[in-house]
């Protein structure tokens, strides 16, 4: 008898196979060990809403129009398992002293949780281990594992900092469902955001 089976099969509707790719230019990036809890419904099995330690944020990364983040997971075999390696491009800008100093943590942090919004509109979280640990013991986390940047050689060049965080986690990136509405969603994202 094999350990594991196929569990579900897939019908995708248009809403599905006629997906805008690409993601929103805002990133909401946290550490693993701020988030406190975190709450996923027992019938879509969406992450429905995220708890965190007291006096820890969100922090919201925001890139240009038309040079957004970008997001990929991909399989890793294993002798044992499968795994998937979350990995998140980001596209950052930076001009005050403050605002490289942020970048500098973020390269610095291990055990990042990210969650981003794709041009479809759909919230997705990366890093999330939902498969190990359990929900009031948050398992996983993406750290940096490439970044560059260039002051160009034109006036028109490229002048952003690209950080790249990628993680092994045992399942593909999870969809979140915190609200009805997409504002509704980034109302209840920015309430977590450090003032």
């Amino acid at each position: 008898m094999p350990c594991n089976t196929i569990t579900l099969g897939i019908n995708p509707g248009c809403a599905a196979t006629n997906k805008k790719g690409g993601l929103n230019k805002r990133v909401y990036l946290f550490d693993k060990a701020n988030l406190a809890s975190y709450t996923i419904d027992g019938t879509s099995k969406k992450l429905t809403g995220i708890t965190m330690e007291s006096s820890t944020y969100l922090y919201k990364f925001i890139s240009k129009d038309n040079m957004r983040h970008a997001y990929r997971a991909e399989l890793v075999p294993g002798e044992t398992v499968n795994t998937w390696n979350h990995i998140l491009d980001l596209v950052l800008y930076a001009d005050t002293q403050l605002e490289y100093n942020a970048i500098n943590a973020l390269c610095d942090a291990n055990e990042i949780l990210a969650i981003v919004q794709r041009n479809s509109g759909e919230f997705v979280c990366l890093g999330l281990d939902t498969e190990i640990g359990n929900t009031a013991e948050p398992e996983g986390g993406l750290r940096a594992t490439a970044g560059s940047t260039s002051s160009g050689i034109q006036l028109n060049d490229d002048t952003s900092i690209r950080v790249s965080l990628s993680g092994n986690i045992g399942v593909m990136p999870i969809v979140c469902y915190f609200a009805a509405t997409q504002t509704l969603e980034i109302a209840y994202l920015d309430a977590l955001v450090a003032a």
